[in-house]
């Protein structure tokens, strides 16, 4: 009954309980929204492996959540958008194997280790990480022109910034509360979009 469904929108609700198994057999699904409910544990073991088609998967403020993120989403073909904020997840962030993703959010999470190389995420326009635990180095974007929104406060990363003076269509960085150091970079060459720089409560001198 499910198979011919392609939008599924439950968001702001009290739905409580696990996420049905049988949400895999929508495999026309294209967006689904669960956000905002009461909704425990982990999403469904190879739940994604069978929404191939889906566009879009909003799944924040999920605060009885537990688990790691779940591998197969980030490998869909056509997925757009990814929002899983505020909903407790943990361990590191996957290999993003998804070259039709724009928007990426991932904040307020428990979520450790480095940011992934984003070489596939040629029109990425928004990654938004802040309130992890994330560690490691800023990844070189050099493979992401449309980036226009970098969000990363409130982690751990440490080196610098200056790589992202090729990123001409970012309007914002936000980049304070982590451990990056060494001398505020003067970008070589103009980013003219840029309406936010903030770096504060770092070690830059």
């Amino acid at each position: 009954t499910l198979r011919y469904l392609t939008t599924l929108k439950l968001g702001s609700n009290r739905f409580w309980g696990s996420i049905p198994v049988g949400l895999g057999r929508a495999t026309s699904l294209q967006s689904l929204s669960l956000s905002s409910n009461n909704f425990t544990g982990r999403l469904p073991e190879g739940l994604f492996a069978s929404l191939r088609s889906l566009v879009s998967f909003l799944y924040s403020g999920i605060h009885g959540n537990t688990g790691s993120l779940p591998t197969e989403l980030f490998s869909l073909p056509l997925i757009e958008t990814i929002s899983l904020s505020d909903s407790q997840f943990s361990g590191t962030i996957p290999a993003l194997n998804t070259p039709m993703l724009q928007r990426l959010s991932l904040s307020t999470n428990s979520l450790t280790g480095t940011i992934p190389p984003m070489d596939s995420l040629t029109i990425l326009t928004e990654l938004i990480l802040q309130n992890n635990m994330l560690e490691g180095t800023i990844p070189s974007f050099r493979e992401c022109p449309y980036l226009e929104s970098l969000l990363c406060q409130a982690n751990r990363l440490s080196g610098d910034f200056c790589a992202l003076e090729t990123n001409t269509r970012l309007r914002e960085i936000v980049l304070s509360e982590n451990s990056l150091g060494g001398s505020l970079c003067v970008f070589a060459q103009p980013v003219p979009s840029l309406k936010t720089l903030a770096v504060s409560n770092n070690q830059l001198f």
